[in-house]
């Protein structure tokens, strides 16, 4: 007579195998949070610190190409686009040789009341004013806007007159090098966060954590 298996302890057997794969899931969990979820928040922190660098560059770019040519450089910011480019302040067109000899004062125009004598008033030979001329991108791809990753953002500029976190901002750079100070504050939409500190001397841009 052939034996039958107990079914009550092929129903033990069959919930102690459940249990053995529950056990195998758990530790694969535990596995992947342990090794893998580290990796990928590396990979998100590297990708920060990639574009924080970017920004960085195009600082820089603007810095020494003041000083180099004499003129005005500035990196814009578009907040509301996620956005920076390189811009500059071109000098003022110059006048061909024949228009300049042309609009040179004659005798007759010195005499005016600031130099004591009646008549026509001198000519203002001085290049127009800054504020009649208008940033413009600088060529070459530094002038076209670079845009931010979908994950990330700036979160605002800390400058002398106060924070600012919506519109245009920008960080000016003068002639010598010299800009004010200013805060870039970027961020990744894990929370994580970094500065660029821009220094007023020609001393760099540097990066730290945001604290």
């Amino acid at each position: 007579m052939g034996s039958r298996a107990n079914p009550f302890v092929r129903g033990r057997a069959a919930a102690a195998f459940t249990l053995i794969e529950i056990m195998a899931v758990v530790v694969l969990f535990a596995l992947f949070a342990a090794i893998v979820a580290p990796r990928v928040a590396a990979i998100g922190g590297r990708e920060l610190r990639q574009r924080a660098e970017d920004v960085a560059a195009q600082l820089e770019l603007a810095r020494q190409r003041s000083v180099v040519t004499g003129v005005r450089h500035r990196v814009r910011f578009d907040l509301e686009a996620s956005a920076y480019r390189v811009e500059w302040l071109p000098p003022p067109p110059e006048e061909p040789r024949e228009e300049r000899a042309a609009a040179l004062p004659s005798a007759a125009e010195f005499q005016g009341p600031e130099f004591g004598l009646p008549g026509r008033q001198a000519v203002s030979l001085s290049p127009p004013a800054e504020a009649d001329r208008e940033w413009q991108p600088v060529p070459g791809e530094s002038g076209g806007f670079a845009r931010l990753e979908d994950n990330l953002l700036f979160e605002g500029l800390d400058t002398p007159e106060g924070w600012v976190e919506a519109g245009d901002a920008s960080v000016d750079f003068d002639t010598d090098g010299t800009a004010t100070p200013t805060a870039i504050h970027l961020a990744d939409q894990d929370g994580r966060g970094v500065v660029l500190e821009v220094r007023p001397l020609a001393e760099g841009v540097r990066i730290r954590d945001a604290s």
